[in-house]
């Protein structure tokens, strides 16, 4: 039986995502490299000298994007939550038949989880090598034991 071309039996083709071997999206990992370039960039002549030069600036940039992206992983939750909230009350409102599926902000949502996990760490390990005697430099206070 063939069936018409208005029939709802048709699917709607989903935006393909493609991934790193890490799982995240390649998109995420432009992004990331882009802000290092762009953050790096003003300190790539710079000494390594009592200012800290370019270490120093890694791990300035390293912190700054780590803590973009846990923003941004908090709107996107936001996002997530209203959205669906709008879709169980039954009165989906046109701002919220804009945005993306809830699918595709959940998977928005743990890629900037993921990266920023992995920037703060690394954000983390860079702010090791300043790090002579913790007490004498009064950075107790920057740290959770």
């Amino acid at each position: 039986m063939v069936q018409p071309a208005d029939c709802s039996t048709k699917s709607k083709a989903q935006p393909a995502v493609v991934t790193t071997a890490g799982g995240l999206s390649r998109a995420s990992v432009f992004h990331l490299i882009a802000v290092w370039a762009i953050g790096i960039a003003p300190f790539a002549h710079a000494q390594t000298d009592a200012s800290g030069g370019w270490p120093l600036a890694a791990h300035i940039v390293f912190s700054i994007v780590a803590f973009l992206l846990f923003a941004q992983a908090a709107v996107l939750a936001l996002a997530v939550t209203w959205k669906e909230g709008q879709i169980r009350s039954g009165q989906v409102s046109s701002l919220a038949q804009k945005l993306p599926s809830i699918l595709m902000l959940e998977h928005g949502l743990f890629t900037s989880i993921k990266v920023g996990f992995v920037t703060l760490t690394l954000s983390i390990f860079s702010g090791m090598i300043f790090i002579r005697d913790i007490s004498a430099q009064h950075l107790t206070h920057k740290t959770v034991l």
